[in-house]
């Protein structure tokens, strides 16, 4: 019988060489296996940082989310919705 996968979501700004994603990249280190299926939240796929390719050629899925332009943007959006 097939073991089902942890899913794991990490969420982060981008994946650069600062203190948290350093500190996610190095938990993904110790657990990726087959046991997890990892997954990254990212702003934007085009910066998503410096170990972006690294974890992508391990299997590591990346998500990305698609922003409005500006804060203006956003809170007149949602003030039309209301």
């Amino acid at each position: 019988m097939l073991k089902k996968k942890t899913k794991i979501l990490f969420v982060v700004g981008k994946m650069n060489r600062w203190g948290t994603e350093t500190y996610v990249k190095n938990v993904i280190n110790q657990i990726i296996n087959n046991d997890y299926e990892i997954h990254i939240l990212v702003k934007n796929l085009e910066d998503a940082g410096v170990f972006f390719a690294d974890l992508a050629s391990r299997g590591v899925v990346f998500h990305h989310l698609k922003l409005l332009p500006s804060r203006k943007n956003f809170f007149s959006l949602h003030v039309r919705i209301l």
